[in-house]
């Protein structure tokens, strides 16, 4: 390597940049690894730059740039590895080109439309041309179908929903927060005129009921030599005989149902959650309502009883005889 001071042009040959970097890096006191960490480069780069495989690195401006790096590590000026790299890889050094290249559009583009402007003027557009769709009167008809047809949709949907039974209308309301353990003796006379009113309504039943009952035997007696009536309406389940039975339901949803033995006395009403399971043992005849009753599977004596039959919606209705 020489270089001519007169010329202020410098001769290089292969070679002679890796043993400038190596004398670089052993200045440092760094290995080959540690001079990449100390760069935040990966070691291939390291190992293709002291090898002067400029072929398998990045842009020129960043070889400069690693170059500097190794002689601020040494401690030493770059210029000279500097001007051997681009001797190396056939540049000239005195007529380097350090301008960072932009777009045209940064600095060459033609002053034009805001783009804001364009996108609002589009936008504008696509408005009005909306509006005078709009105006035809077959889409205004057909747009105001469309939505009388949604309307109507929700309208039903609500009133479905109405229609449903609540599964906790029977549950107990809960004491408000803030009010008093201790009832008043407003409260407690309020409580005892309740109590008057259902143990009436109770022997009110209680005499209805022995009147349908003497109803029914003397009616039954009448009919004895008649041929038997045709089937009733009345959705019913078969099961096996016996005055008892075992009831076992399995929940897979949220139920609600309720009970009532032959006098129409309500001998079970509640509401289950998924997983849970209840085993009854009751007097049949048994008249069920069950809401939400897809989650419901009986069994009347170990056997499975099929009630799809009388679900309508989600609620099902059917005696057990």
């Amino acid at each position: 390597m020489s270089k001519d001071k007169n010329q202020n042009q410098i001769t290089a040959q292969p070679g002679d940049l890796r043993a400038l970097l190596l004398q670089y890096r052993d200045n440092a006191g760094f290995s080959a690894e540690q001079m990449a960490t100390a760069l935040c480069l990966s070691d291939s780069v390291i190992t293709n730059l002291e090898n002067e495989e400029f072929q398998l690195l990045a842009e020129p401006p960043y070889v400069r740039g690693y170059i500097r790096n190794y002689a601020k590590q040494a401690g030493v000026d770059s210029t000279e590895a500097i001007r051997i790299y681009e001797t190396l890889r056939g540049a000239n050094p005195d007529a380097l080109d350090y301008h960072i290249k932009v777009a045209p559009s940064m600095h060459n583009a033609k002053k034009g439309i805001s783009p804001i402007f364009s996108q609002l003027a589009l936008l504008s557009l696509l408005l009005a041309g909306f509006v005078g769709l709009f105006m035809i009167p077959s889409v205004n008809q057909w747009f105001t179908t469309i939505m009388e047809g949604f309307s109507k949709q929700n309208t039903e949907a609500q009133s479905n929903i109405s229609d449903k039974p609540s599964l906790i209308g029977t549950m107990p309301v809960p004491i408000p927060l803030n009010k008093p353990a201790t009832p008043s003796p407003q409260d407690i006379k309020g409580i005892e005129d309740d109590i008057k009113k259902v143990k009436l309504n109770d022997q009110a039943t209680v005499s209805n009921n022995k009147n349908k009952e003497n109803t029914d035997i003397n009616t039954l007696k009448k009919d004895a030599l008649k041929p038997s009536p045709e089937a009733d309406n009345k959705p019913t389940a078969d099961v096996t005989a016996g005055k008892n039975i075992n009831i076992k339901m399995i929940f897979t949803k949220e139920v609600w149902m309720r009970i009532k033995n032959k006098n129409n006395k309500t001998v079970y009403e509640g509401q289950t959650k998924s997983g849970q399971e209840r085993n009854l043992n009751l007097e049949k005849p048994l008249t069920f309502r069950v809401g939400n009753a897809q989650g419901l599977s009986l069994f009347v004596n170990d056997k499975p009883v099929d009630i799809s039959q009388y679900i309508k919606g989600s609620i099902a209705n059917f005696t057990l005889k």
